[in-house]
Formats: structure tokens, C-alpha cells, sequence
């Protein structure tokens, strides 16, 4: 589980560092990149939180990497089918798809991972 909290404090790092980079001064509405440095802000705070291993603390490690493999399970599905209609940002389409493939198998590698991962007593 430690593993998990390391990738979730790097991926969650991504999100919100990957996220500013891609909107800074690019003209984007707020509602088009602040689901992503939000959900990265509860994953670091859930990895911290899951240095006691407890039920609750897992269930919301759990779930918000749930959260974020939907997130950007949508994103990679609008970049797949419409890739003309995505304003990428500061970013080319291909650099913003390659970033969301990486999240969203890494994500849903993490929620699976963290599910069947027994846990310590």
C-alpha cells in the first residue's frame, strides 16, 4: 500500500501541476480544468490520510481514484471521437491525449490494485 500512496501523491501532483500548465493564459473556462487539480488535491490528501490503514481511509483512497479514472475515461473517449472540438490549451491534442491514456490506465491499474490490496491489521 505504501507503493499506492507514492504513485497516488505523484499522480495527483500530475494532475494539479499538468492541469495549470495546460490552462495558464490559454483562455480555457474554469469548469473545463478544475475537476482535474480537484481530484488531484483529494488524492494527495487521501495518500496522506491512508498512512493509518483504516476502513474509511482506504473507501476514500479508493474511490477517488475511482473518480479520477472516470474523469479522464470521458476525456480520453471526447479525445478519441472528436479530437477537433478538445481546445488542448498549451498543449498539442496529441501531447493531451498521450497524458490522459497515461492517467487513466495508471488510475484504473491504482483503484483495482487498492480494492484487492488486503489489508494490514
Amino acid at each position: 500500500m505504501r507503493t499506492l500512496r507514492i504513485v497516488g501523491l505523484l499522480v495527483g501532483a500530475a494532475l494539479l501541476l499538468g492541469e495549470l500548465w495546460r490552462g495558464w493564459g490559454a483562455g480555457l473556462p474554469i469548469f473545463d480544468w478544475l475537476a482535474n487539480p480537484l481530484a488531484g488535491v483529494l488524492l494527495i490528501a487521501a495518500s496522506v490520510m491512508l498512512s493509518k490503514d483504516r476502513t474509511r481511509r482506504r473507501a476514500a483512497f479508493v474511490a477517488t481514484w475511482g473518480l479520477i479514472a472516470g474523469l479522464n475515461y470521458k476525456s480520453l473517449v471526447i479525445l478519441m471521437t472528436a479530437p477537433e472540438g478538445v481546445n488542448a490549451g498549451n498543449l498539442t491534442t496529441g501531447q493531451l491525449t498521450l497524458a490522459t491514456m497515461l492517467i487513466f490506465g495508471v488510475s484504473a491499474v491504482c483503484t483495482l490494485t487498492a480494492i484487492l490490496h488486503p489489508r494490514v491489521r
